[in-house]
């Protein structure tokens, strides 16, 4: 109805959506999930309520072992498994699920992701990353997905592996100058 929102989320990225909604929500909290019907909604409350009792992140850990896919290009889970899985290694983390979209954060944390540089898929990953890096305190909330029921998955590879990187680095150098005081140039 807005129209002025409506353009700015329709004519830019995933990112410069999200970063619209954080900018114009007037809740202390912001959840974030999927169009195309995988995220299950009967877990907003259970997000809600950790970012209630404090945690300033709530993360859907999907894809647990034994999850038939169904729907998704095999060779784009595989990367996306691996891919998550060095990401994993190289902030030493136990969480495994950096890409997803399916999180929640407090308004604070969220705000984060105004200053990401991305503006496609990769924003989930780089505001994840930012919050992790800043010392949020998060939640892993194990979540289930469903087959897609909206839109297709495609397999843009090509299109989306070199903006991951680009976050990685960006936040790998954030994370060296933090814990060792190194200056990039």
């Amino acid at each position: 109805r807005n129209r002025k929102l409506y353009t700015c989320i329709k004519g830019s990225g995933l990112g410069e959506a999200l970063k619209t909604g954080i900018t114009h929500t007037t809740t202390p909290y912001v959840i974030f999930m999927s169009g195309d019907g995988t995220d299950d909604p009967a877990v907003i409350p259970l997000m809600y309520k950790r970012l209630y009792e404090g945690y300033d992140c709530v993360f859907g850990q999907r894809r647990w072992p034994g999850e038939a896919l169904v729907g998704y290009p095999i060779v784009k889970w595989l990367i996306s498994r691996l891919g998550n899985r060095l990401i994993s290694r190289f902030f030493d983390r136990r969480y495994t699920d950096y890409t997803d979209i399916f999180k929640g954060y407090r308004l604070s944390t969220a705000s984060m992701g105004l200053a990401c540089k991305t503006d496609g898929f990769a924003f989930p990953l780089e505001l994840c990353l930012r919050a992790i890096l800043s010392g949020a305190q998060y939640f892993i909330l194990p979540i289930t997905p469903y087959p897609r029921i909206a839109g297709k998955s495609k397999f843009r590879l090509w299109h989306e592996v070199p903006e991951y990187l680009g976050v990685l680095v960006r936040c790998l150098k954030m994370k060296y100058r933090e814990k060792w005081g190194i200056t990039w140039i």
